[in-house]
Order: structure tokens, then C-alpha cells, then sequence
């Protein structure tokens, strides 16, 4: 729910707190009654909706898996540099082609391919482990990058995607907010039309926070018209 949903949703809470407070002047106004009564539906499913989007947020999770994914990426091309530089000096061009991949490719791009880079890689260093030792490069750090790998590949969804489940809570979201402003529209009609008391109309606009739509306040100075 972003800033403007979330304004609306309060407005409709108040405006129903509002209308639950004064019952005694609308209950028996059955037109008015069949408004409220829609109104505190969408106000439950609002909330339903809001809940199931926020349980199915992905944020924490995605914040996690760059963060991982950038201090992989850092471990990763620090290691694959010595396989670069052994590959140059013994004019190996194989091995060069296959691992002389820069810090940016390990980071960006589709998820698929940014893993099949690193395990990519990560089998050239075991295959490799031996001439590494020059560069103090051992199996135990072969086995840390690859423990890394595998908590990145752990954290379910890919970091461009929201969750099905997500996007359809957010999709009931704005579908609700454009109910509930059908059905506010009906309600200010009926109040100002149905109502008696001047100073619950006034309070319901207030909670509405539209302004100019009616004035019930007497001018300070009554209206004068001047004789030729």
C-alpha cells in the first residue's frame, strides 16, 4: 500500500467511525443504511487485502539476496582474478575465455545467467586448486564460495520479481480504493440530501475532507440589494 492508498484507507475509517457514532440519525434511512452497509464491506476486504499484501512482501527477502549477492560477487571476482592471471601467464586461453568475466556480470543481468557465471567459475577454481596455492587460494575457500552460492540460491524468488500472490493483493487494493470512492460518492449525496442536522453534514464533509461542497454557516452580514 503506497502513501496515497494509505490516506484513503484512513479517511474511509473515519468517515465510518464517524457515521457508527451517530447511527441513531441514518439507521432508519434505509437508502443511506444500504451505503453504509457497502461501505463497511469494502473496509473489510481493504484490510484483507492489505494484510495479504503484506504478507506476501518480498522486501526483506530481496533486500537480503542483493546484499549476499554483492559480497558474493566481490568474493567471487577476487578468486576468479588469480584464474585470470594464471591463465595469462602460461598463455592458457581455454581457461582465459571461460573465466575472464568482470565484477559488473557477476551482478547484473538474469538471475539464470548470473549463476551459471559463478558455477562457472567455481569449477574452474577446483579444477585449478593446485596451481592456485601459488596465489593462497585452497579447497576450504573453493568450499566457502560455494556455501555462499548456495544461501543466495536459497532465498526463494529472483530479485526482479514480486510474488504472484503479492501483485494480486496489490491489484484488490486499487480495485477496492475505486469501490469505496463509488460508494463515499453516493453517501455524500445522501447525507446532504436525507439528513436533517446541519451539523452532522457539516462533520460528515470534515471527514470527508472536501471542502466547498456545501455551506450551512450563515453569512456574518446578510445579503443586501441596492434600489435605483
Amino acid at each position: 500500500m503506497n502513501h496515497l492508498e494509505k490516506t484513503f484507507s484512513d479517511m474511509e475509517d473515519t468517515c465510518l467511525s464517524f457515521l457508527h457514532n451517530n447511527e441513531s440519525l441514518w439507521i432508519e434511512i434505509e437508502v443511506l443504511k444500504e451505503d453504509v452497509d457497502a461501505l463497511d464491506e469494502n473496509q473489510k476486504e481493504l484490510s484483507d487485502a492489505v494484510k495479504a499484501q503484506k504478507d506476501n512482501d518480498q522486501g526483506v527477502q530481496i533486500a537480503q539476496k542483493k546484499m549476499n549477492l554483492t559480497a558474493l560477487a566481490k568474493a567471487f571476482n577476487k578468486a576468479n582474478r588469480k584464474l585470470c592471471h594464471q591463465a595469462k601467464k602460461t598463455n592458457n586461453q581455454v581457461l582465459l575465455k571461460s573465466v575472464d568475466i568482470p565484477l559488473s556480470s557477476f551482478l547484473y543481468g538474469e538471475e539464470k545467467e548470473i549463476l551459471l557465471r559463478y558455477n562457472t567459475v567455481l569449477k574452474a577454481l577446483r579444477e585449478n586448486l593446485l596451481v592456485l596455492s601459488l596465489y593462497k587460494f585452497v579447497k576450504a575457500d573453493a568450499d566457502n564460495l560455494e556455501a555462499q552460492l548456495n544461501r543466495l540460491i536459497a532465498i526463494p524468488g529472483a530479485i526482479s520479481i514480486m510474488s504472484g500472490n503479492q501483485k494480486a493483493a496489490t491489484r484488490s487494493i486499487k480495485e477496492l480504493i475505486d469501490e469505496a470512492h463509488t460508494i463515499l460518492d453516493s453517501l455524500d449525496d445522501a447525507v446532504e440530501g436525507m439528513i436533517e442536522d446541519e451539523e452532522f453534514v457539516e462533520s460528515w464533509f470534515v471527514a470527508r475532507k472536501i471542502k466547498g461542497r456545501h455551506n450551512y454557516k450563515k453569512a456574518e452580514k446578510p445579503l443586501s440589494f441596492k434600489t435605483q
